[in-house]
């Protein structure tokens, strides 16, 4: 995520600082409450800056001469309220000439200055954060973004914007777990973040080859924006991130279909293959039928044609099968044949029977419990 973007950080850090000259008033003004009065300042300091606010005039402000007056009254500033408010200055003059590099120079002053007040500290942190970001300074990013998210600054970017900061200097998995973390609390609280923070962290994980990671932020995004193209991506990077058995692949395929995320010939071949015409013939035809009421399967091509005519060749004899399997299954030692026959009642779309043949198969055990328990939900 880069960003292109200027700051006016004038408005924002504007604190009222002024060092002229006070002008005699009236009683009637003098009898209204004083407002506090800006620190001291060296007399040199004064003289040093009576050029940049002159150029600083509100009715014809002159921003090449102000740089040029601040830069000269730079010697003349002492740490405190001196240096903060000609880094103020440099941020007035940044924000109006669109210079990012004069806006951070001045918010580091401030920041540095020791005259800054305490509850701005998270605010000043902050910018300095976010112009060495638009710097492509990384590091200092991380270091003063971290700083303002530590003194609690409320800003809706300021963990996505310290993700990518790790991010863009392949700090994978640091900047995983501060989204992560961003997202977890917010959701917490009741506001989802936006949608593209779960894609940012599912593209980074998957990019990055961090294969747990990556079916972890499948789950985020889907939980939070379940919309059949985030079902697609979460599914298809966990089959092509993981090496899947067979049957664990036929399952996400199972999942894909329920979610409608199976858009292409590739998967709905992929899914039939897994699938097995020869094991699952009423499941295959199912599902090519399915793909070929979208358009997407063509009778006429030979790799469907050959599924077709293999799934219908078998479903008579797999149907009038069924009876005795079921038998079987509840006469059998173990849960093997339980397991095979709520498989076959599944592509069938009898869900109660297969229901009550996986519930079988756990009972009897000699089965992989977690495949069972997987096709019973």
């Amino acid at each position: 995520m880069r960003r292109t973007k200027f700051f006016a950080l004038s408005l924002a850090l504007a604190t009222a600082m002024t060092a002229g000259v006070v002008l005699p008033v009236s009683q009637a003004e003098a009898a209204k409450p004083k407002a506090p009065k800006a620190p001291e300042v060296s007399k040199e300091f004064r003289a040093a800056i009576a050029p940049l606010e002159a150029a600083m005039n509100p009715k014809a402000p002159d921003y090449a001469a102000a740089l040029a007056a601040a830069e000269a009254a730079m010697p003349t500033a002492k740490p405190g309220y001196e240096m903060y408010y000609l880094g103020n200055q440099f941020v007035t003059i940044g924000s109006k000439t669109q210079n990012n590099a004069l806006q951070l120079r001045g918010v580091r002053m401030m920041l540095e200055s020791g005259g800054s007040p305490a509850e701005d500290l998270p605010k000043l942190n902050y910018f300095v954060g976010s112009l060495s970001y638009d710097a492509d300074n990384f590091s200092d990013a991380r270091k003063y973004l971290g700083e303002a998210q530590r003194l609690g600054y409320a800003s809706p970017d300021i963990d996505a914007l310290l993700a990518e900061a790790y991010f863009q200097e392949d700090m994978n998995k640091e900047g995983l777990t501060i989204l992560r973390d961003a997202i977890l609390k917010r959701e917490a609280a009741g506001t989802k973040p936006a949608e593209n923070w779960y894609r940012r962290g599912t593209s980074v994980a998957l990019q990055a080859n961090l294969t747990e990671e990556s079916g972890q932020w499948g789950t985020l995004l889907v939980r939070a924006y379940p919309t059949a193209d985030n079902w697609r991506s979460a599914l298809v990077i966990m089959r092509e991130s993981m090496n899947l058995a067979s049957q664990d692949n036929l399952d996400i395929m199972r999942l894909m279909r329920r979610t409608e995320s199976l858009v292409s010939e590739r998967d709905f071949g992929d899914y039939v293959e897994a699938a097995d015409p020869r094991r699952l013939p009423g499941e295959v035809l199912a599902v090519l039928g399915e793909g070929e009421a979208k358009g997407i399967v063509k009778r006429s091509d030979i790799f469907f044609g050959e599924l077709f005519t293999a799934a219908q060749g078998r479903l008579a004899a797999d149907k009038a099968d069924l009876p005795a399997s079921d038998r079987d299954a509840r006469n059998a030692a173990n849960g093997v044949s339980a397991l095979a026959t709520g498989d076959a009642y599944l592509g069938y779309g009898q869900f109660d029977k297969a229901a009550d043949m996986y519930r079988l198969a756990l009972s009897k055990g000699g089965v992989d419990a977690n495949r069972a328990n997987m096709r019973l939900g």
